[in-house]
């Protein structure tokens, strides 16, 4: 699986000297490239607004045929339609499951209005945290045992493919536990 976003950092952006707000158009194109080198099977040339290059050879060549897998991370409407446009997933991170299923109605009006008959994947990231009570938690999986188990039903319910999920990083032991407790229950 590639993944790839265009960024929200203003900061990255600048220590780069890359204009901030050319970041959409930029992060297209760059994945144009990549998808024109992972499948042409001699990649000569390229001449865009942002990439431009001659008689390259670009090698190995992806052993995924005919491509390697492509998620679209962000959270706004433009990574959600970049998804739509060139993705196998669309990968937001930390939405609570109310927000979720109001993103998955736009997503599919996305791939209806964009002409995409089956819509990519949907795969998100969030974190894992039984310590964290439940009161005011409003994305993720927080609580219980029994509510995190009950979230992620309801992250499925709304159209959730996959879950990416991370876990507190207070000390390697309340690592542990956490993922131990997560893959037992």
């Amino acid at each position: 699986i590639f993944g790839a976003s265009s960024g929200w950092m203003v900061e990255e952006f600048r220590a780069l000297g890359v204009p901030f707000r050319n970041r959409g158009p930029r992060t297209d194109e760059y994945l144009r490239v990549v998808q024109y080198l992972w499948e042409t099977p001699r990649p000569h040339s390229f001449s865009g607004r942002f990439v431009d290059f001659r008689d390259i050879k670009y090698e190995p060549a992806p052993v995924q045929r005919p491509k390697i897998p492509l998620w679209i991370g962000g959270n706004s409407r433009a990574a959600m339609e970049r998804a739509v446009k060139m993705g196998d997933a669309w990968f937001p991170l930390h939405i609570g499951t109310d927000r979720l299923r109001r993103r998955v109605d736009s997503f599919d009006e996305a791939c209806q209005s964009l002409g995409r008959e089956q819509r990519p994947l949907l795969a998100m990231n969030t974190s894992v945290d039984f310590k964290i009570k439940d009161e005011g938690a409003s994305s993720g999986l927080f609580g219980s045992v029994d509510r995190v188990m009950a979230s992620l039903g309801e992250y499925s319910d709304a159209g959730l493919d996959y879950l990416v999920s991370d876990f507190p990083r207070e000390g390697i032991p309340e690592f542990v536990e956490s993922m131990e407790t997560f893959a037992e229950r």
